[in-house]
């Protein structure tokens, strides 16, 4: 399985959306985005997609959350698309992109419209964000997370943390930056140890 084969079976979730929904004037965008995008998924990588309508509306998502069964449900889908090995789940955000800005900056950074006309206003260069904290307690906790992020040695043996993994890089005792384009993995991660983080994003130019 090779990422245009993801991308193409987004694309027709897409179509299949717009053919069925009855509120297409109410969706701007439709974005593909996450691992996908990045062309980094594995074999049980999600299809992440944002939906981005102009205002939050339960009505609209239950519709489109639907006709997303249906999809899954549908000849094509059972005819093609399964045939092809292709069981991924497509995940959806719906809702409007402004109001969603922990989300906002991978959209930015890796998206791929699939419908729409989406094109954000940034700058050239190197978005990053930096995260920076004071001193975790208990200490428990602190070594768990640092494990988690830095990694650690165990019987001469070194194994990398979440920082390499994600191209981040440590500035000091409580600071990291990261590419954007992860950002949200790292705020989750700050919000799952129930750590106070600080975050600032910056535009580097080379």
């Amino acid at each position: 399985m090779n990422n245009s084969h993801l991308t193409a079976y987004a694309l027709d979730f897409v179509s299949f959306l717009i053919q069925k929904t009855r509120n297409r004037n109410k969706i701007r965008n439709i974005i593909l985005f996450g691992s996908v995008a990045r062309q980094d998924e594995s074999k049980e990588s999600d299809i992440d997609i944002f939906v981005d309508i102009l205002e939050d509306n339960k009505i609209i998502e239950k519709e489109i959350n639907f006709i997303l069964e249906n999809f899954t449900d549908s000849v094509k889908y059972k005819n093609y698309w399964k045939l092809f090995g292709i069981k991924n789940e497509i995940k959806l955000n719906i809702g409007n992109i402004d109001n969603w800005k922990e989300l906002k900056p991978s959209l930015i950074a890796d998206g791929i419209v699939l419908y729409g006309k989406y094109k954000p206003k940034i700058k050239e260069g190197q978005h990053n964000v930096f995260f920076i904290w004071e001193n975790i307690k208990p200490n428990a906790k602190r070594v768990l997370f640092n494990k988690k992020v830095f990694g650690y040695k165990q019987n001469k043996k070194s194994y990398h943390g979440l920082l390499v993994q994600y191209k981040g890089e440590r500035l000091g005792k409580g600071c990291i930056v990261v590419p954007i384009e992860h950002s949200s993995f790292f705020h989750s991660l700050f919000k799952k140890f129930k750590v106070n983080v600080r975050i600032k994003k910056v535009l580097e130019y080379y």
